[in-house]
């Protein structure tokens, strides 16, 4: 399926750049051909530098490689331009916890979990009990919206178990405790979404 969408993607970039499906193609290529997927990302961002998911895939493209203040930067921009990006809250939120920087962690923690959290369309809550995602993306119409259901999913189990750690070090039992029970609401979700607690 990936490489029917990337031939596709890839027959209609032959007919004309088009900065979207670039974007779209630099993100397929960001781990099997990440040279190709720098150069697809860089010119779209560009060509049309307002577009907010080229540059937060041009920030994993950096923290693959190691450059965080590069993936730093992207992740920044792609948050000013759309502050929905939970995946990108997230990784920032990652970042500022390497760096012992607790309170900005939780600040970006925050940001992620209340972005995957807010239903923006009917379409979103049908395709988040489907695929167990916390995000789908505004475009998503398949085949160019494929890619908000072959992309990583926020693990919100995991990023509240970590706000739930950072306010509890820090003091504030209230709001620890406040993250730990949704952290295991959500697990819960996902299990039932899954499955798991089918007869």
């Amino acid at each position: 399926m990936i490489d029917e969408v990337t031939a596709r993607l890839e027959a209609r970039l032959q007919n004309g750049f088009d900065p979207p499906v670039a974007g779209r193609l630099g993100r397929l290529y960001l781990q099997r051909q990440p040279q190709r997927s720098l150069d697809l990302l860089s010119a779209a961002i560009t060509a049309l530098p307002n577009l907010s998911r080229p540059w937060a895939n041009l920030g994993r493209l950096y923290e693959l490689r190691g450059d965080k203040q590069r993936m730093k930067e992207c992740y920044e921009r792609a948050l000013f331009l759309d502050g929905s990006q939970s995946l990108a809250w997230y990784r920032l939120g990652s970042y500022y916890e390497e760096l012992n920087q607790p309170q900005e962690a939780a600040r970006c923690y925050e940001r992620a979990v209340n972005a995957a959290l807010k239903p923006d369309s009917n379409h979103f809550l049908v395709v988040r009990r489907i695929y167990v995602s916390g995000y789908a993306v505004p475009d998503d119409v398949v085949p160019e919206g494929l890619l908000s259901y072959i992309a990583a999913n926020l693990d919100l189990p995991e990023v509240c178990r970590r706000l739930a750690g950072i306010y509890s070090a820090a003091g504030n039992a209230e709001r620890a405790k406040y993250f730990a029970e949704l952290g295991e609401h959500q697990a819960r979700e996902i299990d039932f979404s899954s499955g798991a607690d089918a007869p």
